[in-house]
């Protein structure tokens, strides 16, 4: 009886939606799931080559993202 409790949501707008189910906005979960991929890009958790994204920048130590192989947000 899932779909009966749920059919509500058709009718209500995409906030209230998210506020009614305590969820934050799909552009934040993306966002946040991107800051962990790149946690785990870092720190060589997953398969990739590091330097596919980021190159490190010897003058001041600190990685940043390439221009043209920037994770997208949208």
């Amino acid at each position: 009886m899932i779909h009966k409790e749920v059919t509500w949501i058709c009718n209500v707008p995409y906030s209230e939606r998210l506020r009614r189910l305590q969820l934050h906005s799909l552009e934040l979960r993306r966002l946040f799931f991107d800051l962990i991929m790149c946690y785990r890009i870092i720190f060589g958790l997953v398969n990739v080559c590091i330097s596919d994204f980021f190159e490190l920048n010897c003058a001041s130590q600190t990685i940043e993202a390439t221009a043209t192989n920037r994770i997208q947000t949208t």
